[in-house]
């Protein structure tokens, strides 16, 4: 495209206007909007998983805290956005900044479930008859089941 972009041929204006189209540093172009689409998603995934979370434990806690607070910031950034009250220029530097709250959530889920995936792979390592490692898997998505809803 970007050879095509640079001769003066037939295809320069249909090149030109797909690098424009898929520019990344442009607001609201179509590569940008499929990327924020994808935080809106994990916005709203934050904003369901944060109820069921918060009654587990401290790190799940957390986890709900950060998770909750990334869904609520980016919709105000969103509606900041759509009454324009949010410059398209500053929009990435409040996403990224939103971003780390991710992190933080990422890193307490790791904690919340470290217990969960020893006992698994303690399961793994000592059982060898198939009938006993679907009871065992049974028996932890049950206990996760009912704790998590």
């Amino acid at each position: 495209m970007v050879s095509q972009s640079a001769t003066a041929s037939a295809h320069s204006a249909v090149a030109e206007q797909l690098l424009q189209l898929l520019n990344v540093s442009v607001p609201f172009t179509l590569f940008t909007s499929f990327d924020y689409l994808g935080f809106w998603m994990y916005a709203v995934f934050g904003l369901l998983a944060a109820g069921p979370l918060f009654r587990q434990s401290l790190s799940a806690k957390i986890a709900a805290s950060t998770l909750g607070l990334y869904g609520l910031l980016f919709h105000v950034l969103f509606a900041g956005v759509m009454m324009g009250r949010v410059g398209s220029a500053d929009i990435v530097a409040y996403a990224t900044v939103f971003m780390a709250l991710l992190l933080v959530s990422v890193i307490a889920l790791v904690v919340c479930f470290r217990e969960a995936m020893a006992s698994v792979l303690a399961w793994l390592r000592s059982s060898t008859t198939r009938s006993r490692k679907d009871s065992i898997v049974l028996h932890h998505a049950s206990r996760m089941d009912r704790s998590f809803w």
